[in-house]
This record gives structure tokens, C-alpha cells and sequence, in this order.
């Protein structure tokens, strides 16, 4: 039966399927060896499960290992998913072609590489390299933070990876420690390098140049830049997710730094980028010693005009950064208005934010569970600092069991259903008091 996403889908895209078949608990992939004559028969390469290693209401994820015939990898991730309706299947046309575009070997470095995949009439099979190290948020959260030096590696690599997907016109619309994996890492005697790769490209999206081009919003709440909370989810140009990408890089960096995110609630975030005076949470940076050069970089990634944050190559020609690109331009090549001046139309003139909606948009149509923030990462009241009392917010999250999807950790790496929430103004009023009453209303 003809897979009912294969002709919609480009020639490369389709180059990666797996000629695939099942006997029994074995899945059989055919290939036709190019070291090997024509007439040569196909070389079967056979893969068995090992466990699930995490599930969610329309898709999983389990392990397997090669038990015949295989090259390069011995183990491998399988991204199992459910295909229901129209919008299901563009959703991971999507997906696939980010997949394939940086699986290249140009890009192998930087992002996890896909081993193929395969679609039946209702399934897509997405096959992954598989990384025993896990991801970076269970390891900074074990090591309650990394050093300084530590996390200017990995930011490195991380503007590298963020650098490639721009250039190519693409956005990530998802960074965050889950989804970046540990290739490998320091021993314990601390001396070594670090290799990280960025994946999961669930809701990644190919950035279209024109001025009016819009789309929805969508991500992980507690890393979404200001701009994403708008009320006219439909109504942001889908360029600005390259900034928003900027923003996710720096409450990363703040989290590898610290094991904390600088702002526990989307309404600490709104508020913080609808106050011009609302002085930066630099204390947890102070107390764990960061350099005003490490301060700096997250504070210039965390500016909520987005048009005021670095970019990618501002990024690597930072003073904090640029030691570690000697290819970068030098320093002073490009500028930022060192000052906020002005705000996006989705902050109105009297500096309280008009749009706090975001679109709900989940790889599961399935109801969404109620759950706290602070149930679904702990970094929001780290041990290692006398936390303020938190606020309290209610949000919908989806499969959150399947965080841990590529690693088996509780908030692993490839979250088969992202936080795309949606929460009216209405409901976050009465979710988290800001102390304004009667500033938020709900659009009916």
C-alpha cells in the first residue's frame, strides 16, 4: 500500500526510506550494498526491540539493537507515531524533511542524525542514532550545573548547530536542554571536551522570506521568547523565530549554568519584557561566580525586543564566545543597540502585554493532562539556592512521560509532544495574580 505521506514529499526525503519488513519481533530493512555486483542479492539488516523507552498518547519511542547485518550503529532510537488526519501527516512531513536536510554529513557534528525511516498506512517509523549519555538536562541537573568553561563549549557548539539551521532558512522553535544530546562528556577528573548534538525537530520549520508570511506559536513555555504569548497566534511572522531561537539559547545557557530557569512562569517572562524597568535576575549568576562576560552574553540573548538580541554572528564574535571561533569575525563587527527603545506590537503603548495566547498544537489530539510547572522540571526551585515561593501556574502538557523518549530520563531529550499551550488571558490571570487587576482580559 502506497504510504499515505510519500507524494507529497521531496526526492531526497524519500531517497532515506527503508525497504522495510516485518517477521515476527524482528524488523528487516533491505539494502542494496553499492560495494557489491548487481546481481548481488539484497544485504538484510535485522533490528529487535529492547524496551520502550518512552510513550505518549499517539506515539512512542523504543530501543533496539542490530542482531544481523548492520553497519556503523549496534543500537538505535525509534520514533513510533500514530498518523491521524491531514494535519497529522504535514506535521510530520514537516519533521522529515528537517531530519533529512541535517542528517548530511556536512551537518553530522551538530545534529542527531536520522538512520531513515519508514511509513506504513497508519505509522511513521522515524530511526535515530541513539545516545547512552543522555541529554543535557539530566546531566546538569545530577551535577547541579556545570563550570563556566563547561557550558562555553557546549554554547559553541550549540550557536554552531543554530548558525547552520538559519543560514539554511530554518528555525528550531524548540531549544532547550532535553534536546540536546551528550555524544560525550568530561570523566569525572573534569579533564576532557564536550560534543553535544542538537535534535528534535518536531515543530522545527522552514522560514519563509516574505514580510506577511506568518505562523503559529508554538515550544516549550518556560523557554519561549516574550513575542511567542500573543493573543493572534496566526498573526507572527515566521522570521522572528530565529530570534526566538536566540532567546531559548540564553535561558539554556542560564540553565547549564545554574540548574535554574531565570523565569519560572510565562507570566514572570511577560512581565519581565513589559517592564523596561525590570531589572535582570542575575543572582543565581553571581552566586555561582559567572564571569560579567559569561553575565553579559545571557543578558544580550535575553533582551525582550527581539530586534535588540544577538544573532547567531554577533553571537560568535561576543568577547565571552569568540575565543573558541577563531574564524569569527573580530570583535566589533557588528553592533546591538545596547538600550531597549521600543517594543513589538505585541506589547501595547502603556507597557502591559496585550496577547498572552498561545495556539495549542500537540503531536497528540488526545485531551491534555493538567500538571504543575514545577512537577515537570525541577530546576525551577534548584537545591542549591533558598528558593523564593513560587507561583503557582496551571498548564496543559502533553505525553510528558515521553521527555525521556531517547534516553530513558524522565525529561529526556526528544519530547514527542512539545509544550505548545494554550492559555487565554483569563485563565493565566486567574492561574498567576500579577498583581494588576483588571489589565488581562480574555478575547471572546
Amino acid at each position: 500500500m502506497q504510504c499515505p505521506i510519500d507524494e507529497s514529499l521531496s526526492e531526497i526525503v524519500r531517497d532515506y526510506k527503508l525497504t522495510t519488513r516485518y517477521e515476527r519481533d524482528i524488523t528487516v530493512h533491505l539494502h542494496n550494498d553499492p560495494d557489491t555486483p548487481p546481481t548481488a542479492p539484497q544485504r538484510r539488516e535485522c533490528w529487535k526491540k529492547i524496551r520502550t523507552i518512552g510513550q505518549g498518547g499517539q506515539s512512542e519511542v523504543i530501543l533496539e539493537t542490530c542482531v544481523d547485518g548492520g553497519r556503523n550503529y549496534t543500537e538505535r532510537a525509534v520514533k513510533k507515531i500514530r498518523l491521524q488526519g491531514g494535519d497529522s501527516k504535514r506535521r510530520y512531513e514537516s519533521e522529515l524533511r528537517a531530519i533529512v536536510k541535517f542528517s548530511h554529513d556536512r551537518y553530522s557534528k551538530h545534529f542527531v542524525k536520522s538512520l531513515g525511516w519508514f511509513a506504513s498506512s497508519s505509522k511513521l517509523y522515524i530511526y535515530m542514532e541513539y545516545f547512552p549519555a543522555g541529554d543535557l538536562y539530566s546531566y546538569v541537573s545530577k551535577h547541579q550545573g556545570l563550570p563556566e568553561e563547561d557550558c562555553r563549549q557546549i554554547t559553541c557548539q550549540l550557536l554552531s548547530a543554530i548558525a547552520a539551521m538559519h543560514t539554511e532558512g530554518f528555525a528550531h522553535r524548540d531549544i532547550k536542554p532535553q534536546n540536546i544530546l551528550i555524544h560525550s562528556h568530561p570523566p569525572p577528573d573534569g579533564r576532557g571536551s564536550w560534543w553535544v548534538k542538537l535534535g528534535d525537530f518536531g515543530i522545527s520549520k522552514k522560514i519563509s522570506g516574505g514580510p506577511n508570511v506568518t505562523t503559529s506559536s508554538v515550544g516549550t513555555m518556560l523557554y519561549m521568547a516574550p513575542e511567542l504569548f500573543n493573543v493572534n497566534c496566526t498573526e507572527i511572522p515566521s522570521s522572528d523565530y530565529r530570534e526566538a531561537d536566540l532567546w531559548s539559547l540564553g535561558i539554556t545557557i542560564f540553565f547549564i549554568l545554574t540548574n535554574a530557569v531565570p523565569f519560572r512562569t510565562p507570566a514572570s517572562t511577560i512581565q519581565f519584557a513589559q517592564n523596561s524597568g525590570e531589572p535582570f535576575p542575575h543572582a543565581l549568576l553571581d552566586h555561582y561566580g559567572v564571569t560579567e562576560e559569561g553575565q553579559a552574553f545571557v543578558r544580550e540573548t535575553l533582551r525582550p525586543v527581539p530586534g535588540t538580541r544577538l544573532d547567531f554572528a554577533m553571537a560568535m564574535d561576543h568577547a565571552w564566545i569568540q575565543p573558541l571561533f577563531p574564524e569569527a569575525p573580530a570583535s566589533g563587527t557588528h553592533s546591538r543597540p545596547s538600550t531597549i527603545s521600543s517594543r513589538r506590537s505585541s506589547i501595547g503603548d502603556d507597557g502591559v502585554a496585550q496577547s498572552l495566547t498561545t495556539e495549542i498544537s500537540t503531536l497528540s489530539s488526545q485531551p491534555a493532562s493538567q500538571v504543575q510547572f514545577d512537577e515537570e522540571n525541577r530546576a525551577f526551585n534548584p537545591p542549591r539556592q533558598e528558593a523564593e515561593p513560587q507561583e503557582s501556574v496551571e498548564t496543559a502538557i502533553v505525553d510528558e512521560a515521553t521527555a525521556g523518549a531517547y534516553n530513558g530520563t524522565r525529561n529526556g531529550p526528544f519530547a514527542i509532544c512539545t509544550f505548545e499551550t494554550s492559555l487565554n488571558a483569563e485563565r493565566l490571570y486567574n492561574a498567576v495574580s500579577l498583581g494588576r487587576k483588571g489589565r488581562y482580559r480574555s478575547k471572546r
